[in-house]
């Protein structure tokens, strides 16, 4: 038991994360994040502390990154302060509203873009289909311009405007007034499809496979009716 502890305390000392109270108390565990001004700290041996910022003299992560020192938060990483829910409001002066536009922006998840280029043609196929069965228009599809253009039209843009629903902006309690939400929507925005345009330039291989095991089990169909007459 007492060699697991001194073991245990050999890891924290060179892995852990280390808390330093104004009043010189010394913690060394794992920052859990920050709550409501107070910085949630697991102690060895495992014990949950909570802590007012205003007590912390410094705070250093097993890595080596200081987020607090002499009393004073001194992060300047974006991404830390996001991991461990640190207020923003507080260090104002070391994010502009263009990195944290950027940062939210790099981190919206945007697979969904993936199948736009699937999505594309399968909307307009169906469509195809509904005129079709349903009679809507004289002779075929392809000899009716008007109807064309607005099926291909349709079928660019419904695809679009169904999985733009996934990229609505959440604004960052850091940004306040009107202004600032507009620069952070513009910027957000803009980095958004910049993103959007490598993931829908992505999906073109998953369409390719999805239209090529199409077109190979329509061949394998044409080829087994063949063979049965």
């Amino acid at each position: 038991m007492i060699k697991e502890f001194i073991s245990l305390l050999l890891i924290s000392v060179c892995l852990g994360d280390t808390l330093i109270l104004k009043d010189k108390t010394a913690y060394t565990g794992k920052l859990i994040k920050c709550l409501n001004g107070d910085i949630i700290f697991e102690a060895i041996p495992l014990a949950k502390l909570s802590f007012n910022i205003s007590d912390i003299q410094e705070l250093e992560l097993s890595n080596g990154a200081k987020i607090f020192d002499n009393g004073i938060l001194v992060s300047t990483d974006l991404e830390t302060f996001k991991k461990y829910n640190l207020p923003l409001t507080k260090s104002n002066e070391l994010f502009s509203i263009q990195n944290i536009a950027i940062s939210d922006a790099n981190l919206k998840p945007m697979s969904h873009w993936l199948m736009y280029t699937t999505l594309v043609p399968a909307s307009f196929f169906g469509q195809l289909l509904v005129f079709e069965n349903n009679n809507m228009i004289e002779g075929h599809l392809f000899d009716n311009p008007i109807y064309l253009f607005s099926s291909v039209t349709s079928s660019i843009l419904l695809p679009m405007f169904f999985l733009k629903n996934g990229d609505k902006v959440t604004y960052p309690e850091s940004v306040i007034n009107e202004s600032e939400r507009r620069e952070y929507e513009t910027i957000y925005n803009n980095r958004l499809a910049k993103r959007r345009i490598s993931y829908i330039v992505g999906g073109l291989p998953i369409t390719a496979a999805i239209v090529g095991a199409g077109l190979w089990l329509l061949v394998q169909s044409l080829n087994d009716s063949l063979n049965n007459y």
